[in-house]
Formats: C-alpha cells, structure tokens, sequence
C-alpha cells in the first residue's frame, strides 16, 4: 500500500504466496486459492488505528498501530489482525494485512485429497513368492503322522 492512497478508491491485488492471492478494492477483499478444491472468500475490511508500541516520544500523539477486522460475506465468524511492530501505519497496515491473509488461508484453505498410489507388478509378484515359501518352510515343520 502506498502512502497517498487512504481513499475508498485504493485497489491493489498481489500474490500472497505460492497457493493464494488477494484483491483489495477499498474494503472488499477477495482472496482466492490456487487450487480446485478450496473455495473463494470474500468479506469486508474494517480498519480502525491505535497508538502505543515503538516510536518513543511521538506514538503519545500518532496512532501508528492498526487493527484489520474481516467479515465474511458467508456469514462465518470475524477474523482479526493487529500490528504495532513497526514505526509507520502503513508498514503497519502491510504487516497486519499479510497476517490476515494468512489467518484466511489457515481457515479456509482445504488440503488437496491424497491420491491412492498402485502398488507395482513387481512388488506384488516378490511378495507372493515371499508367502509361497514361507509356507513351504512352515509346511516342513509340521509333525509326520507314522
């Protein structure tokens, strides 16, 4: 996010990470996996600023922090972030909006199903031969009626 847009008419859309990306316009957010199993999650933004952390002096007067609260269009329960870490808001804001993203990813994100591996000819073949002649050995043991 860049300094000079705190408007409604900030849009920004990036790759988050290698399975997701976001899109930003105002406070809509959409985020949306890269994959065909998880679904697409939108939901509104709301920011609100606060001050105390890092900054000596000037956080009394500066509200540097930001909390981000997303609410999502399906009706799910709010997800919030908060950071303080750093001197500027927007840093801030950048910091806190990575860790939503984040925090949206871990609840809604599905884990791609396992797909069932086929075991080998081969493996199958060797463990057959292996039964036959373990049976054969057991076979040997047993007692010989005179």
């Amino acid at each position: 996010m860049h300094n000079h847009h705190h408007g409604k008419h900030h849009k920004e859309h990036k790759k988050h990470s290698h399975d997701t990306t976001y899109h930003l316009d105002g406070d809509k957010l959409k985020v949306h996996f890269l994959d065909e199993f998880s679904p697409e999650v939108e939901g509104e933004i709301d920011v609100s600023h606060f001050s105390k952390g890092h900054g000596g002096q000037n956080v009394n007067k500066s509200n540097k922090g930001v909390h981000l609260t997303f609410t999502p269009e399906d009706g799910g329960e709010k997800i919030l972030s908060s950071c303080i870490d750093e001197r500027s808001e927007i840093q801030n804001r950048e910091k806190a909006l990575r860790n939503l993203i984040e925090k949206i990813r871990d609840k809604y994100k599905l884990n791609t199903p396992r797909k069932e591996s086929k075991i080998p000819g081969s493996q199958k073949r060797r463990r057959l031969e292996a039964k036959r002649r373990r049976s054969e050995t057991k076979q040997l043991r047993e007692r010989i009626d005179l």
